[in-house]
């Protein structure tokens, strides 16, 4: 069988969540990274990014990285939520001259995953995400009889709720998007450059 580029990354990604055999690894979650905010779907990233670190080095918070893993494709960037949060300021955007980040591209790098270490997990015993979401987001929300919870079409995978988790290890992790569009994905625009 044939596949496309599109395909085979697919294909790529969920072996390697199965761990290459075709079953499930429970204890491992799918490897998924953190592009930029607005990089275009991974197939098209892949071929549009040259690798030039232009955007790395326009990032006033300095968390874009050079990606090493192959997966991740060696020399692309990529957002290490380890070294602070985004904050969407657009300097990536505007540094990138390939076309790689775009603007009518969805902002969404992932979404957050609240872990079951939560102090949170079921009241509101610490409320440090939902005061460090960026209001402009608002993707967290909580009630005292569930604790906090992340609302994943609201999520752009920033940060500043691990940043501010008082765990160690933090009790939040960042999924980065699969390589098909999130629920919301901006559909392309038409060839003529009017509305889709």
């Amino acid at each position: 069988m044939r596949l496309n580029r599109a395909g085979f990354l697919r294909r790529i990604l969920l072996l390697d969540a199965m761990g290459g055999s075709g079953e499930p690894r429970a204890q491992d979650p799918p490897l998924r990274f953190l592009r930029p905010p607005w990089a275009l779907m991974e197939p098209s990233f892949l071929a549009t990014c040259r690798r030039c670190g232009a955007c790395i080095e326009a990032c006033p918070r300095e968390v874009l990285v050079r990606a090493e893993r192959a997966l991740e494709s060696p020399g692309t960037p990529v957002f290490d939520p380890c070294l602070g949060a985004c904050d969407h300021c657009r300097a990536c955007l505007e540094a990138c001259f390939s076309g790689a980040l775009c603007e009518s591209e969805d902002r969404r790098m992932g979404t957050a995953r609240i872990l079951p270490s939560c102090l949170s997990s079921k009241s509101l015993a610490c409320t440090a995400c939902l005061e460090a979401c960026p209001p402009e987001a608002n993707a967290v929300t909580g009630m005292k009889a569930t604790g906090v919870r992340i609302l994943k079409d609201r999520c752009t995978a920033c940060g500043f709720c691990l940043q501010a988790c008082p765990t160690d290890p933090p009790s939040i992790v960042l999924e980065g998007r699969p390589p098909v569009p999130l629920r919301g994905h901006p559909p392309p625009p038409a060839p003529d450059g009017g509305a889709a």
